[in-house]
Parts: structure tokens; sequence; C-alpha cells
């Protein structure tokens, strides 16, 4: 067994993060030696090592590495815009919402270097995210709607601007109104109805559970004054073209 067939081997599965034990159990060796030839082959610049135990070849996209860290997970927020062509933006920080993890981390691929930011949040918010294939690697992205609606829960993480930029690029109405129905919180709620009225959908107010007369700014990033629009309960601090 040479490294160049390991390579190949590896190459040739979907699967863009091997570690330790699966590294074993493919090539049937031992779990020491498994050990000194992956950290050999991460030495040789066949293999980068993402965490303890945890491996990918230097080539592998970012995205598939990035959702195959922690299972289960996804890439949202703005680099998912940039999958989806809905921003002009080429972000290097990597959002992978995750319920169990959070905090950054840095790694570099034979493409560049990136953050990882894992923004970890309940079990019950992770849903809205397909499987796609990129560079023959499996990797799990957020829909455009998803992205759109974690951009409203995950405050701060992406600007409005931007957010409203995706929104007015096309959505599934229905989709993207059921996922914020499903997340069932009322600043997102209201943000995203009053951003879906001024992007030109008919979105009636009834679309999401009761809305309560708390008001809410556009964005949360910016001072609490400007016009109150009833419909939504928002206020708009901020300019919204």
């Amino acid at each position: 067994m040479n490294r160049l067939s390991i390579v190949k081997h590896l190459q040739s599965m979907q699967s863009p993060v091997i570690t330790n034990q699966q590294f074993a159990a493919i090539f049937d060796i031992d779990i020491e030696y498994s050990s000194v030839l992956l950290s050999r082959m991460v030495a040789a610049g066949d293999l980068i090592r993402i965490s303890r135990g945890k491996f990918a070849l230097g080539d592998t996209n970012i995205l598939a590495i990035s959702t195959n860290i922690h299972i289960p997970s996804y890439v949202s927020l703005w680099k998912a815009f940039e999958h989806h062509g809905c921003t002009t933006q080429m972000p290097r920080v990597i959002d992978v919402i995750n319920s169990k993890k959070s905090g950054n981390s840095s790694l570099k691929t034979s493409s560049g270097a990136y953050l990882i930011k894992f923004v970890k949040t309940h079990p019950f918010n992770i849903f809205g995210f397909e499987k796609v294939l990129l560079d023959g690697k499996t990797a799990m992205i957020a829909d455009r709607e998803k992205a759109i609606v974690d951009g409203l829960l995950f405050v701060g993480q992406v600007p409005v601007d931007e957010i409203f930029s995706a929104l007015k690029s096309g959505v599934d109405v229905g989709k993207i109104v059921g996922y914020a129905a499903r997340i069932n919180k009322q600043a997102v709620s209201k943000r995203l109805g009053f951003l879906m009225d001024r992007a030109g959908y008919c979105v009636p107010q009834n679309s999401f559970p009761s809305l309560s007369d708390t008001y809410v700014p556009v964005d949360p990033q910016m001072p609490r004054r400007g016009k109150h629009h009833s419909k939504w309960r928002v206020m708009e601090n901020t300019v919204i073209e």
C-alpha cells in the first residue's frame, strides 16, 4: 500500500472528511499504524488535518469539509448566499449551523485560508438544507429560503441589505413563510414580512402565527428609532432599497 494508491482511493469517495478509525477500517490496518500513516501523509502534503483525528485531501472543497466536521450541520448565511448567486460578495468566513459546537476554526486548503464559524443552535432549527456534490464531495448547504431566514434568526451575521438583496433575487414564497412559521420567533416573522413587502411579494399578515404588539427594529444592529409600521410591528431604523 503506497501513498498514491491511498490518495486515489480517497479521491473516489464522496465523503470529504475521514477519521482515523474510518481510515484504519477502509485500508484494513490497525489503529496505531493508521495514526502513524495519516501523520506521515499530512507531513508529505497529501492530507490536511481538520481537527484531532479528522483529515481531508488538501484540494477538497472547503464547503464540503466544513459541513462534515460536526454532523448534522450545514453551511448558511453569507456563504450560502454566494453559493446561490444572490450576493456579489465573496466571504472568506464560512458559517456552519450545527447543534454541537460554537466558536471559530481556521483552516488552510489548496484554495486558500478560511475561517469556519460554528453557529450553535437548537436541533429544532437544523432543517432547510440540501445535499450537494462539490468536486465529487458531499456538502450540506442551506437552500436560499433557509439562508435568508437564518440571516434573520442569527442577527448580526449578515447585513440586512444583503438579506434584502437575496430576497429580491427570487424566493419560493410558500417555502420561506413556512420556514419562518416553523422557527416561530416573533422578530423573525416581523422582519421577514416587512422585507418581503418591500421586495414586492404579496404576503398577508395572517401568513405567520399571531404577531405581538411589540415593535422590533428592522436592523437589530442599529439604534431603535425610525418610522413605525403597524402591519408587521417593525420600526424602520435603516434604509431598505
